[in-house]
This record gives structure tokens, sequence and C-alpha cells, in this order.
């Protein structure tokens, strides 16, 4: 069955299986015929029995922590110009296989159809392609500073701000551009508690969000609700496709709830290192410069035509020719060049980081090579019972201790420190899979130490035969008698 009738006929089973589970009927027969599917799938389905798309394999001959450390290996392989083949890859599969192999006899190695079937299932590229690549930030405005202009005046000492009675209150704009020059409706975030129908009645596109905050900047519960209508307005013409969605390290932006959407729908989450923003992110540069550049002459010129109050409701009423006139196609896609992000050339941002040999060391503290003992401390005897396992299996048993002695304490510590045994298991199966990529780097490095010492081998064997030729030769010359 090709893999879309199967599909299809899995969904009609679900249905089947639901209408069996609410009661309306419970003849399997009369519900294989009226949703037209396999009697003997649908019994099985009823009985609980998964779909063999869903069930585990059965077949895995290497470990989850040996297929990571494995393709760590391809990986690290691939990324210094050496890609492997599928014979070495086999050749690696088989060694991780005897080193963890305590049973009597011979380790058993991989098929041959195995690294077909491994390679099938390693991590693929997102693929993200310039519409799918999102940048979103907050900015601040207060909503009735103007900016500094440069006038024509006899009087030098004229102040170069345009005076005005305007409000000084602050509230938050959410922007969200991509690397084509496309930006989505924005989120307003006014200080206040309730939403006010003054608002609304000046806002002149009804596709913006606004959702007021007692401080009038975003917490969780807006950031939600933000993202949403980023889901709403980036959603991507083909369900396959991945979003990129870069942004800065606040919290609000990393709740589990945030987070899990974004993996539902396919939104691949990328934050910016702490402290480079300004250097990094794309809308902190020509975007939101020209923003704030074109809101504060929108507020010198109201304040010219007579200084009124312009307030909250004004910038409401302003934003939408403030936009139009900041988040152009040209002015996006030069905030995404200036940033190296796209076209892609990190270049522009490492040309403004301070070169190494300006930078200033505090001599404070020796740097010491790893593995250097220093004198001045003496160093504490090893002992076996406090070295670290030193194979991956004794490592494996040593970690199987540990969770065996976690398992009779779960319920205490997920009471007392929620997550703490999810997380250990995930540093256990790291270990695992870091010590697993150490052994096929020894294994390597002990190939290539052998194949040196018989190439160096060699040279020896041929440099002592010539030599032995040269003394043999000359044993044999007659001497020359004197005359």
């Amino acid at each position: 069955m090709a893999p879309k009738e199967y599909k299809k006929e899995e969904e009609q089973i679900a249905k089947a299986v639901s209408a069996y589970q609410s009661g309306q009927n419970q003849n399997i027969s009369k519900l294989a015929r009226e949703f037209g599917v396999s009697r003997h799938r649908l019994s099985r389905r009823v009985k609980g029995i998964p779909s063999r798309s869903k069930r585990a394999p059965t077949d895995r001959q290497l470990s989850l922590d040996q297929e990571k450390a494995l393709f760590l290996c391809i990986e690290y392989l691939d990324n210094i110009g050496a890609p492997p083949t599928n014979q070495q890859i086999e050749q690696s599969a088989d060694f991780l296989l005897r080193k963890d192999f305590t049973s009597p006899g011979e380790p058993r190695g991989v098929r041959k159809t195995w690294v077909d079937r491994f390679l099938t299932r390693l991590p693929e590229e997102l693929h993200i392609t310039p519409k799918n690549l999102w940048n979103f930030d907050e900015t601040g405005f207060i909503v009735g500073q103007g900016k500094n202009e440069s006038v024509v005046t006899k009087y030098p000492k004229t102040a170069k701000r345009v005076s005005s009675l305007s409000s000084r209150e602050s509230l938050t704009v959410v922007e969200s551009i991509n690397a084509e020059g496309r930006v989505i409706p924005p989120l307003i975030i006014p200080k206040g508690e309730k939403h006010m129908e003054e608002w609304y009645r000046r806002i002149q596109d009804p596709e913006w969000l606004t959702a007021p905050a007692s401080n009038g900047f975003i917490t969780d519960e807006i950031a939600f609700e933000w993202l949403q209508h980023f889901q709403h307005y980036t959603k991507p013409e083909y369900t396959f496709e991945w979003r990129l969605l870069i942004m800065d390290n606040h919290t609000t932006h990393l709740t589990i709830q945030f987070v899990q959407y974004c993996e539902i729908y396919r939104i691949r989450l990328f934050r910016f290192p702490p402290h480079s923003t300004h250097l990094l992110q794309p809308l902190d540069g020509v975007p939101f410069q020209q923003y704030k550049h074109v809101h504060g002459r929108v507020v010198n010129q109201v304040a010219r035509l007579g200084g009124f109050d312009f307030n909250k409701n004004d910038f409401f009423e302003e934003l939408r020719d403030i936009r139009i006139q900041t988040f152009t196609p040209r002015i996006i896609r030069h905030g995404w060049k200036d940033r190296g992000i796209w076209p892609y050339n990190p270049d522009i941002v490492l040309s403004k980081l301070p070169h190494p040999d300006e930078a200033i060391i505090d001599d404070g503290n020796t740097l010491k090579i790893y593995g250097e003992i220093d004198d001045t401390i003496p160093s504490s005897p090893t002992t076996k019972s406090i070295s670290p396992p030193s194979t991956v299996t004794a490592l494996r048993r040593y970690i199987n201790k540990i969770e065996k002695s976690i398992e009779g304490i779960k319920d205490i510590l997920e009471e007392s420190k929620p997550g703490l045994v999810r997380r250990i298991k995930v540093v256990n199966s790291s270990s695992l899979a870091i010590a697993g990529l150490g052994e096929l780097h020894r294994e390597d490095f002990a190939r290539l130490r052998d194949t040196a010492q018989r190439k160096n081998n060699k040279k020896n064997q041929a440099s002592d035969k010539s030599l032995r030729r040269t003394l043999f030769k000359r044993c044999e010359s007659p001497h020359k008698t004197p005359p």
C-alpha cells in the first residue's frame, strides 16, 4: 500500500475507533464496512495495538546513546572536510558494539543494510529560506517626545528640540520582519489595565494587536498571545516548511507554553548570545533607528502646527503612517544585511569586535594547560574508589547504579526538585554519547599511529638493507698492495 493510501486508511480507522469508544456502534464488522477499512486492522486498534509506523523499532542494533555518538563522529568528520564512507560508518558501529560487548563469545557486527537505514534516521537540515527567516523584538516609545533637528536661525543659542506640552507616557510596540523585506502587523502594549474604546477609533488597521499591561511592558501572557498572532500571519505555504525565529533572551520568550507552541507549528527558536543584540539583531539596526527618527519628526510637526498635547490616542492615529515610512522592503533588507545574517557575511560583525591583540588580560590568575600540575599545591592521591569510569562499559554500569538509586527516591525528588530526575537522565545519556565518541576518536588515533609506525619501520628496514649492501661491497673489494 502506498504511503498516502496507508495514511488515509489510518485516519479512517481512527474515526472508527472513536465511534466504537463513544458507544455509537460496538460491532467491529459494521464499523469496518461503514468506514471502508480492514476489519482485522480495526480490531487490532480497538485492542490498543498501534500502527506499525508508530511502533518502536525492534531491530535496533545500537543503543540510542551509541547512535548519538556515531552521529557526532560523522558530523565531526564532515565538518573537518573528511566525510566518512558507508564502510567507515559500518566499522565504527562494529567498534562500538565490540567495546560494549560483555557476553561470552564473539560480538556480532551490524548488518550490511544497517548503514543505509541509519542514514535515513539522521537529522535533516531545516532548509530555511529567507521568507521564513524572522526576527522579532520590542521597542519602547515616549509617546510625545520629539527629536533634535537642525534649524535655520540667527540666534545660535536656540534649542534644537521643538518644545511642546506633549505626553511623556511610554508604551511598547512589538515588530517582526523577515529577510525578504516583509513586516507583519504590530502588537501595541499601552500602559493600562483595560482596553479603551478610543484606542480602536484611532487605530487605522483592524489587523493590529493591542494588549494593555500595567507597566506598558511585555508579559508572559502577552508574548504568547503575540506568538499566535505571528503564527497566523507567517503561516508557510507548505506544512513541511520550518520558520526560524531569532530573538533576544527576554524571559517572556522562554516559557514552556511559548516553546512548546513553536515546536507544534514548526517554528525553530534561536536566541542571540547575551549582550550581543546591538551587533546581531536586524531590528536593532536601521529599522528601529528609522522608527524612532520618523516618530520624533511627526511629534515635532504636530508641535509646530499648534503645540497641542500629543498623547496616546494621537500616537495610535499616526502610527500607521510612521510604520509605512519605516518598514519599507529596502530598510528591512538593509537591517538583515547590516548584521551579516542575510546575505550571510559574518565578517561584517567580526570586524566590529576588538582584535585579540587589543584585549586586556587580567594577570591575577595564571592559566594552566589541562593536566598541568601546580607544584605549590600537593595533589591528592588517586584511588580506585574515587577514580572515574575509564570505559563506556564501566560508565554504563556506573550510570545504571545511579538510576537504580534514584528510582527509590524518585517521588521525593520530583516533589522537592521538579524536573531533576529528567535532567539527570539527560546528563547520563549525553555522557554515554560523548564517551562513545571518545572511544571512536581513540580508535582512529590508534589506527593512525599504527599506520605511521609501519611506514617508519619500512623506512628503517630499507635504510638497514642499503647500509648492509654498502658494507658488504666494501668487504668484498680486493685490497690494493703497495708497489
